[in-house]
């Protein structure tokens, strides 16, 4: 099998072999740190095209009605090995995805993340750049003190 079609098939492998072999020769050389970071990029690119692959399995399975009307708000927050997160900006549709589709968005999730378990749908805090994520049954964060009194509260 040759290099390019060892990368289409298994593109997540091939880039986490790229970043351990980053991290170990940034250990080696004493630049840890600095020259890991394009390691982490060619990460988030893979698992932004993971993502993509996930979404046209959606559409492909449920339907453009279907995917439009649950899925097309849905981002791809995080992938840990077992646990792939995404979030949605309402709760009614994370209560929906998971109550009507977690089983079709994990069959799909696992067909491009490998070794994936479980998906934990989340919801996007407005406004937010982190995008954190909220497991279903947890209470969204409430602002401190400090950043009510700021806003006047």
């Amino acid at each position: 099998m040759s290099l390019q079609s060892t990368i289409a098939a298994e593109p997540l492998l091939v880039t986490a072999d790229v970043a351990k072999v980053a991290a170990d020769l940034a250990v080696k050389t004493g630049k840890a740190g600095a020259d890991t970071a394009p390691a982490r990029t060619v990460q988030e690119a893979a698992g932004a095209q993971a993502g993509t692959k996930v979404r046209s399995l959606l559409r492909s399975r449920l339907g453009d009605e279907i995917y439009a009307s649950w899925f097309k708000a849905l981002e791809f927050d995080g992938f840990d090995g077992k646990v792939v997160r995404v979030s949605v900006p309402v709760k009614f549709l994370r209560n929906w995805i998971q109550s009507h589709y977690v089983d079709v968005l994990l069959s799909c999730c696992q067909a491009e993340f490998a070794g994936a378990e479980k998906v934990e749908v989340g919801l996007r805090t407005p406004g937010s750049t982190a995008r954190p994520v909220t497991p279903a049954g947890d209470s969204v964060a409430k602002p401190s003190a400090e950043a009510l009194a700021a806003l006047g509260r």
